[in-house]
């Protein structure tokens, strides 16, 4: 099942540092990626949790839900702080969140 908030305030203090640093090295962050890449992970916890746990589907997805919510309300830092808590290496999400250096400038 999804962390409880208090886990994920907890995350938030344990890998801010790292998060702070990761987030120095993509200057060009799209905020609507980083939010997108907080819900697709918690969307994904809640799925495991319905077929490992077999877990109420909507009631799980509903709580990662509020929780990508609460998460993606604190800004950057606790967004990253929390995935790298979640299990991402950092070198995962500078690959997720660099801007795609194929596409031309406009």
């Amino acid at each position: 099942m999804s962390m409880p908030f208090a886990d994920l305030d907890g995350k938030m203090k344990q890998f801010e540092t790292a998060a702070t640093d990761l987030l120095t090295r993509v200057p060009d962050l799209d905020q609507s990626d980083l939010d997108m890449l907080v819900y697709d992970a918690f969307s994904e916890q809640a799925s495991s949790a319905v077929n490992s746990e077999n877990a109420d589907h909507n009631e799980s997805h509903d709580l990662a839900d509020r929780q990508a919510s609460h998460v993606n309300n604190h800004g950057q830092t606790a967004q990253v702080s929390v995935l790298l808590g979640m299990g991402w290496t950092e070198d995962g999400l500078l690959d997720e969140l660099k801007p795609d250096n194929d596409t031309p400038a406009p």
